[in-house]
């Protein structure tokens, strides 16, 4: 330790009082604004590049391992330096706790290299960190000076628990736990900086500042207080990830004071207070990842208003506001710090109560149970659909493949599927691809990936229930405009309407999407269960509605470019519908239920592999999402059910994605970049490229695929929306309807089109207008517009010439 720092247990009010000329006032004020801006900027910029990782996996660069180093080696440029010249004591104990936990920062590198998603590996590598920091500041710590009257506890415990009691409300009201093995990762994680935290600020901080003798005078604690809230807000930089930065940020520096409050009232005490500061440090780490899936906190998935990441930030909030009240209350009632303990019978009865307090919140008015992310397994063994691909009519070649994939589903899956009931352990099977959803995390994972016949486990995340419903919405637009829309007049819709007197009649598309508002008056009508029952009509593997209902209103406005009774492009078609968004975030395993449905509808919960029906499918299934790596999806998954749609005659029309701002080969997500559907991008009013349409090529499986197609309209599109209502919205989301609506049409205009996906994809392709836009540079194809835009009147007229 240096010579020039108090001994231990000595007061170092003096040395502080000689020191604060205007030069060390200024070296602090510069010290601290550079250390904690930094650590500010830091926590932000890799928040910014996570939110741009759940928005696209092209064009970022996950540098988030490189943004831990440079910011370890700024903290450390000015710190090491200053240390060894300034010759004030408190302020070089100040240097050297902030320099502790920049240690922490260096060894929390490795978990930066994580994805994203990778929350409990990353709790694992961060309490290695941990334990590790904590270990070396054992083993290089000077022994500390005895404490008064060693047999005495300092009788805090009661007061802390019921200060984190208070401190934990809005997170027991408004969050929800993960699975146990989340829970317990996170409690370990947070027991883990509770003994970081006792190890870093009392042999190395507090011991050499807070006399045995006398009292804790109010400047030196608010000085401790700012010292130890720069320390816990490096930690939190080294913590941060996954999303979870603006919480933690939010929760763990604030209790600086409150920290040094605790430990000046234990002062004198055998424990010096480390029990209250481990409690309260724990806590403010604990809470924030405990009850909020940080997977969640993304703005472009959940920054609705009243979802999870309002919910989250208020809790935060609420938290920050209450630690600086305390701190407020803490000051004002200076002197009365050393009445915070209790005797031994009272802590304990305190104790008691606030955890039973604690427990009955949590149970009455909280979301209790466990509500942790599955997995979705892929077998080896998919079914080869070339045999089938000859077989006519149309209906047997259906009923033969769903008999034939039910069938290999339950045969391949039979041993594992044994295994999970012997261990009780929840599952889902699938056939359109041969997978199984199943309950259970990482570790999970390993035993299921050395299953036979087992090919590869990818994450199922789930979303944690909301502590209210989302808050009903409406559209802007309470009556549409009179005349025809610009989007329909650029593809020509009214000359078919007109000249062709073709209106969709005779087909049946399907809806997967957020849902549908079933009563809307553009949709009401065109339901196919409208006249009778929900059964093979209606799907929602979310919540289990009945009927449709849309918890976001995407859903809605797609399918009313498709069959709006006013607006829409094949407004005499039929649909039907299943949720698979009802978020705005899913998993491989409801996108299945709903491709599933749209296959082979069943009645309402019936079951997919006994009821499924393919004489009551969709012809054409409108897919106005993609399934990013954050939700779980690789670029294979759903290329078996594609090619087993594509030879059902099942029209899979997809959106190119909204990553164009990132560049070329930015159609990163399924199903757009698969060969067996037909993927549309984004044309504006004057005919050019929308700057957010996701450009080609295909290079996330290696293909270099010309997508998208072609491109639809796909900016400031009426559409309906809920309450009755219309909106006006712009993204590839809009675009896939166009086509889903125009191949309604040609099949309407052709009956014997029906489920020839080539003929029809060529009739689209060969009648496309030409592009006459600029074209991005991303090759030697029109990987931007691919083979022109739209034309409805061409493509129908096309479609009756094969007559």
């Amino acid at each position: 330790m240096d010579s020039n720092l108090p001994e231990q247990g000595k007061s170092d009010s003096a040395h502080l009082s000689k020191a604060t000329g205007c030069g060390i006032i200024l070296l602090i004020v510069l010290i601290s604004i550079w250390v904690a801006g930094l650590s500010a900027l830091t926590l932000y910029v890799r928040w910014s590049v996570e939110q741009a990782m759940f928005e696209s996996d092209a064009g970022v660069i996950d540098f988030r391992w490189g943004i831990q180093v440079i910011y370890a080696v700024l903290l450390y440029l000015p710190l090491v330096p200053i240390y060894f010249m300034v010759k004030a004591p408190r302020i070089k104990l100040m240097i050297r706790l902030w320099m502790i936990a920049g240690g922490f920062v260096v060894l929390s590198i490795p978990a930066k290299f994580l994805y994203l998603t990778s929350q409990n590996q990353s709790n694992i590598l961060l309490s290695a960190a941990l334990l590790l920091m904590s270990a070396i500041l054992f083993l290089i710590r000077k022994p500390s000076a005895k404490r008064i009257d060693q047999k005495e506890k300092s009788g805090l415990l009661g007061t802390a628990v019921l200060a984190g009691l208070a401190l934990s409300i809005p997170w027991l009201l408004w969050g929800a736990l993960g699975s146990p093995l989340d829970t317990i990762l996170v409690l370990a994680l947070a027991g883990c900086v509770c003994l970081f935290v006792i190890s870093s600020i009392y042999p190395f901080y507090l011991e050499n500042t807070q006399a045995l003798e006398g009292e804790v005078k109010i400047g030196e604690f608010l000085f401790d207080g700012f010292s130890i809230a720069v320390f816990l807000l490096i930690v939190v930089s080294g913590l941060g990830q996954n999303g979870s930065e603006t919480l933690l940020a939010l929760t763990v520096p604030a209790a600086g004071w409150l920290i040094v409050a605790f430990a000046a009232a234990g002062k004198n005490y055998q424990d010096h207070g480390k029990v209250a500061v481990g409690i309260i440090s724990g806590l403010t780490v604990a809470l924030p990842l405990l009850f909020f899936d940080m997977d969640e906190l993304s703005q472009i998935i959940t920054g609705a208003p009243g979802e999870v990441t309002q919910w989250a930030e208020q809790a935060g909030l609420y938290s920050l506001i209450y630690l600086m009240v305390i701190t407020l209350v803490i000051v004002f009632f200076f002197k009365q710090i050393p009445k915070m303990r209790l005797q031994e019978k009272r802590d304990l009865i305190l104790t008691g109560v606030s955890i039973v307090g604690f427990a009955l919140i949590y149970i009455i008015f909280g979301q209790p149970g466990f509500y942790g992310d599955k997995l979705f397994v892929i077998f080896t063994e998919q079914v080869d659909t070339s045999a089938f691909a000859t077989l006519n009519p149309l209906i047997e070649r259906k009923t033969a493949l769903y008999h034939e994939l039910t069938e290999t589903a339950k045969e391949t899956q039979s041993d594992l599927r044994y295994q999970l009931d012997r261990w009780k352990i929840g599952y889902t099977p699938y056939y359109l691809v041969n997978g199984i959803e199943v309950n259970g995390g990482f570790l999970m994972r390993e035993w299921l990936e050395k299953q036979p016949g087992v090919n590869r486990v990818l994450e199922s995340p789930q979303l944690r229930p909301l502590p209210e419903e989302l808050p009903t919405t409406s559209g802007e637009v309470s009556l549409p405009p009179e005349g025809t829309l610009w989007n329909l007049e650029m593809i020509h819709v009214p000359q078919v309407w007109e000249e062709l007197g073709v209106t969709g009649k005779g087909i049946v598309i399907g809806q997967t999407d957020s849902g549908v508002e079933g009563s809307h008056p553009e949709l009401k009508q065109s339901y196919r269960g409208e006249a009778g029952s929900n059964d093979y009509n209606w799907l929602d593997p979310w919540y289990g509605s009945y009927s449709p209902v849309d918890y976001g209103g995407h859903g809605t406005g797609t399918l009313s470019i498709e069959v709006g009774s006013t607006r829409g492009i094949a407004r005499d078609a039929e649909w039907i519908g299943c949720v698979n968004l009802a978020r705005n975030l899913g998993n491989p395993a409801r996108y299945l239920d709903c491709m599933q449905f749209m296959f082979a509808p069943y009645p309402q919960g019936g079951s997919a592999f006994l009821d499924g029906d393919v004489s009551q499918g969709a012809m054409i299934v409108n897919n106005s999402w993609g399934c990013p790596r954050v939700e779980g999806c690789d670029s294979g998954v759903f290329e078996p059910a594609m090619k087993v749609l594509k030879t059902a005659g099942i029209f899979m029309s997809t959106s190119a994605g909204n990553s164009g701002y990132y560049g070329c080969s930015t159609i990163t997500d399924p199903p757009a970049i698969y060969e067996d559907v037909f993927t549309a991008g984004s044309v504006d009013k004057v005919g050019q490229i929308s700057e957010f349409s996701s450009l080609g090529p295909v290079t996330v499986d290696g293909s270099n695929r010309l997508k998208p197609d072609l491109l639809a309209p796909g900016e400031q599109i009426l559409m309906a929306d809920l309450g009755g209502t219309y909106t006006f919205s712009s993204g590839t989301s809009f675009s896939a309807p166009h086509v889903s609506g125009v191949v309604a049409l040609m099949w309407s205009a052709n009956p014997a089109l029906i489920g020839d996906i080539d003929t029809t994809k060529r009739l689209l392709i060969e009648t496309a207008q030409p592009f006459n836009g600029v074209e991005p540079n991303c090759g030697d194809a029109n990987y931007g517009s691919g083979y022109g835009i739209l034309d409805a009147y061409a493509a129908v007229k096309a479609a009756i010439a094969l007559k």
